[in-house]
């Protein structure tokens, strides 16, 4: 952000309101966030991201400088040692967070109407119907405050776990 004119790139408005770069793209090139277009790259002025991602949250908006990551975790892990009296690693802290937020996936799939077997009458009537349930499924998470899915960090994931079984099994 400069300073002199309170100007903040795409990289830091899609940080600051927790969306992605093209989606603030998006915005301005529909007209719905102004910015400026210095050389080649653009510019928005800190107060209308503010004001536009108040409008537009699903949740409460913080304009609050946000903690970063290792000082969010230091603070959790302080206060997990005061309620249990015991040090965790990183990788116990994440592993309980990834597991709570696991069995809340599951309790979120269970309360959407049962998959039972319908009757279609073309393919794109099954496409167009899982991807009503997809968008209700996204939104209710959204609602709740669950962050956006990485679907190709999950992929890339489940792809490395396989092949460390295959390299296993190879041995």
């Amino acid at each position: 952000m400069t300073k002199e004119t309170n100007l903040i790139t795409v990289r830091e408005a899609a940080r600051e309101c927790g969306r992605n770069m093209e989606t603030v793209r998006r915005w301005i090139w529909a007209g719905k966030l102004p910015a400026e277009k210095l050389g080649n790259q653009l510019f928005i002025k800190k107060a209308d991201l503010d004001s536009y991602c108040r409008e537009t949250a699903t949740v409460q908006y913080d304009t609050e400088h946000r903690l970063e990551v290792p000082k969010r975790l230091k603070r959790l892990r302080e206060r997990i040692r005061a309620r249990t009296g015991r040090d965790f690693t990183e990788d116990e802290i994440v592993g309980t967070i990834e597991k709570l937020r696991e069995e809340r996936l599951n309790e979120l799939e269970l309360s959407l109407p049962e998959n039972t077997p319908m009757k279609y009458e073309t393919e794109t009537e099954k496409k167009e119907d899982f991807l009503e349930r997809a968008i209700r499924f996204r939104n209710k998470l959204r609602a709740r405050g669950y962050p956006e899915i990485d679907a190709a960090a999950l992929v890339r994931k489940s792809r490395e776990g396989r092949i460390r079984e295959l390299r296993k099994s190879l041995r």
